[in-house]
């Protein structure tokens, strides 16, 4: 809009009220580019892939409907024949 150069941005995160710098580079442009090509398949397909906890799914604010520990408990779930 200005013609100015955007050299930092800022990732703020809602649960910790923390906000963390982030260097804007060519290779951050170009996974964000492909992050949204991505996005933008799972939307046109339907196809959502599995979730995967890590520790920072407690900050997130889709734990809830997400459940990726949940998800992985239902995937190694046998049942035993007793008989």
């Amino acid at each position: 809009m200005t013609g100015q150069p955007v050299t930092t941005g800022y990732v703020y995160y809602a649960n910790s009220h923390q906000r963390q710098p982030v260097e804007i580079s060519a290779e951050l442009k170009a996974e964000a580019i492909a992050t949204i090509q991505a996005v933008s398949s799972l939307l046109s397909t339907g196809i959502m892939p599995a979730p995967v906890y890590s520790k920072r799914c407690s900050g997130c604010s889709l734990y809830s409907q997400c459940l990726p520990q949940a998800a992985d408990k239902v995937g190694r779930y046998q049942e035993v024949d007793d008989l």
